[in-house]
């Protein structure tokens, strides 16, 4: 690998490395200091967004200071960046220092390391230190650190929709975790394992799967993991229909985790509100629950969500007859989507600028975005939101009064596009509905 950096990007490292480790650096360069050791520094200097990394032909990677970092390099850290940021840079200090000594890393710090880039929505670094608790646990023979590995390993490919991943990882992080007789993770295992076949649409082993997650942290009288099952089972329930108990459950959760000051939950329990009263329609109610999940997630750093409650503000604003007011929101999340290679996100961005066409009647381009939705979402099995995009094609035609003719020509052509992908007509359901 070589490093292509201006030579200001060195001082940068100054406030991540031991001071006698600096001093190595800032002898030499990225390049001699040792490749291992540097792109370690590089990845948590990009994950700080202090620079921008980008990749060459070859092993060549060059550098770029972002205006947060060249803040940094001309004035070094306020007090009010190191508050907010003291705990991360605490962790990823302490990494540097262990792989600078050739000490191997401490555990604790990599789960908590781990913990953050799940919260925070990076997924791609949260699976990079899972693998290497597995590494460390497999080196060891530690059961307990291999099982929490895979567990995280699981968690993040679950957020990333990369179903087929999470799975075996979720089903070996509750054999080691078992064997290490580690009650807390491997009801955490279970509960990935319960919302997997959740999105699967095998509620019965979901369902058993979340009883088995609640009766083990029942037996460690956690109330914070009780209400993380209360949480994901409401939200299961919406794939079977029962949208009451989602509700009353959910409410519960929220309560919870409010009172609990534990936003990073809280921001879930308000999407996921958010989520099932817009996919019932009822946009005015929507609008308190995505304002919360939207402004937790600002105060939680999570971007993911971020941008998943952005584009549920977007939807709203579209609805309400307002598709301008919205459209930056979605052009912000097809970034963030495009830029962490995520299909799933892509793919709901897509819905939305297809929407958004609907509503500002440019069919064309509308058209193309619905392909381009169905393309990502199908790579993800995502089924029931094809559908969904389907159905609200045509119900914001019927909005925004389009002609009658027009409608009918366009639902006939949808109709027809979800017989060939083998999808379920929801069209069918509608018109009995009508009928009634």
């Amino acid at each position: 690998m070589y490093v292509s950096a201006p030579p200001g990007t060195k001082y940068l490292a100054k406030f991540l490395l031991p001071e006698e480790e600096f001093e190595k650096l800032d002898e030499v360069d990225f390049n001699i200091y040792g490749e291992e050791k540097s792109l370690a520094l590089l990845q948590f200097m990009r994950d700080l967004k202090w620079i921008f990394i980008s990749y060459e032909e070859g092993d060549k990677i060059s550098l770029k200071p972002t205006p947060l970092g060249l803040d940094i390099f001309e004035n070094g850290m306020s007090e009010d960046y190191l508050k907010e940021n003291e705990s991360f840079l605490r962790l990823v200090r302490n990494y540097l220092s262990d792989l600078a000594s050739g000490r191997e890393a401490d555990t604790s710090t990599i789960i908590s390391l781990e913990e953050y880039y799940i919260k925070t929505g990076n997924h791609t670094r949260a699976i990079d230190f899972a693998s290497l608790l597995i590494q460390i646990g497999t080196k060891r023979d530690d059961p307990r650190v291999r099982g929490i590995g895979h567990y995280y390993y699981g968690t993040a490919n679950l957020y990333k929709m990369e179903l087929e991943f999470a799975f075996p990882h979720f089903q070996r992080a509750i054999s080691f975790l078992e064997k290490a007789d580690d009650i807390k993770h491997v009801a955490l295992a279970y509960l990935g394992l319960g919302s997997y076949y959740g999105y699967t649409a095998a509620l019965d082993k979901s369902m058993e799967a979340f009883e088995r997650s609640l009766l083990l942290f029942q037996e460690i009288s956690d109330e914070s993991g009780i209400n993380l099952v209360r949480m994901n089972e409401a939200y299961a329930m919406v794939f079977n229909g029962n949208i009451k108990e989602f509700f009353e459950m959910n409410r519960v959760a929220a309560d919870y985790f409010l009172h609990s000051n534990d936003l990073y939950h809280l921001q879930f329990c308000y999407q996921n509100e958010a989520s099932v009263l817009l996919h019932l329609g009822q946009y005015n109610l929507a609008i308190d629950s995505v304002v919360e999940a939207h402004e937790i997630a600002k105060k939680t750093k999570s971007e993911r969500m971020i941008h998943l409650s952005g584009l549920n503000i977007a939807s709203i604003y579209i609805w309400t007859r307002r598709p301008g007011d919205g459209y930056s929101y979605i052009e912000e999340a097809y970034e963030y989507f495009r830029r962490n290679l995520d299909n799933n996100g892509l793919g709901e961005c897509y819905v939305e600028f297809m929407l958004y066409h609907v509503a500002t009647k440019n069919l064309k381009e509308a058209d193309s975005a619905l392909e381009k939705a169905e393309r990502n979402l199908l790579a993800k099995k995502r089924y029931n939101l094809v559908s969904e995009a389907y159905r609200n094609y045509i119900q914001l035609m019927q909005l925004y009064e389009y002609p009658q003719d027009m409608i009918s020509k366009k639902k006939q052509e949808l109709e027809m596009r979800l017989q060939k992908l083998g999808i379920k007509n929801i069209f069918e359901n509608e018109s009995d509905n009508n009928s009634s």
